[in-house]
């Protein structure tokens, strides 16, 4: 498992993850703070880039309102990937 910064702005980060053995190995995170904002699954590393760069070239503001109903936090968004990553390591 795999966390890469794309872009930071204050507090606001694109974080890319790469989770082998899920059935999404690849998506995209906006997060503040110990918020996850939006995500995104993507297809392919250039993917990300290309969302990531759309994305960076938004109004900070515009990024915070857009899905204010499905926020979570950090922990409780990326538990039961890394748990499913973990499971698909440990039968490999």
């Amino acid at each position: 498992m795999a966390f890469i910064t794309m872009w930071q702005r204050g507090d606001l980060k694109c974080v890319f993850v790469v989770a082998t053995g899920t059935p999404q190995p690849y998506r995209l995170c906006l997060i503040e703070g110990d918020t996850v904002l939006r995500t995104k699954s993507v297809k392919s590393p250039d993917d990300a880039v290309r969302v990531s760069n759309m994305w960076q070239a938004q109004e900070p503001e515009n990024l915070r309102a857009a899905h204010p109903a499905g926020r979570t936090t950090v922990g409780s968004f990326f538990a039961p990937i890394v748990k499913r990553s973990r499971l698909f390591r440990a039968a490999y």
